[in-house]
């Protein structure tokens, strides 16, 4: 990965620290990776993810605990927390890129997915040109209806959704974008 760097002359590290991003390097098992790079893309991360979610008013917790949650949830509520949940997208969306649009959801669909470790697929459907989301949460149905509520409200704002499937763990969404939403993106 290439940076625009720029260095920083008496940049300290605490030596446990230090001692910690090495062995996290050589975990990594990629020996072209510099210290340098690694802590660049910690640093990225934390930025765009994390500093992101909270402000979004998202908040560390563990899987379980969120399941158990959102499997005791009615589907009256499953609706209301993803129009929340979206709501939070959109903020994040302002915040990160100045405005909603197609691309910016996509973006936070798939930094949620990098920080949570869910699988994230997306591509076009050879057959008729739309794009395809699929995301494995393996957090049981409702989670997955959350986020496919969730999405789907995100998406429909800038796309046409021509299908959607939750299974119980596996969100497919198939999307083409606006013709308007398209035009405004090439200028």
């Amino acid at each position: 990965m290439s940076y625009d760097l720029i260095p920083i002359k008496d940049m300290r590290i605490d030596k446990d620290l230090y001692r910690a991003l090495t062995q996290l390097k050589y975990r990594s098992g990629d020996d072209e990776m510099s210290l340098s790079s690694l802590i660049n893309d910690m640093l990225k991360e934390y930025l765009h993810t994390y500093i992101l979610s909270k402000t979004m008013g998202h908040m560390l917790m563990s899987k379980g605990i969120v399941k158990m949650a959102v499997d005791s949830m009615t589907d009256d509520q499953i609706k209301e927390a993803s129009a929340i949940n979206a709501m939070r997208y959109k903020e994040g969306a302002i915040i990160e890129y100045g405005r909603p649009s197609l691309v910016s959801y996509l973006k936070l669909i798939k930094a949620f997915a990098k920080a949570n470790k869910f699988d994230i697929e997306l591509s076009k459907n050879p057959d008729n040109d739309n794009q395809v989301l699929i995301m494995s949460f393996r957090m049981g149905e409702k989670f997955s209806q959350l986020k496919g509520d969730t999405y789907k409200r995100l998406l429909e704002e800038f796309a046409d959704i021509d299908r959607i499937e939750v299974t119980g763990s596996t969100l497919y969404l198939e999307f083409k974008a606006k013709k308007e939403v398209v035009q405004e993106e090439r200028k």
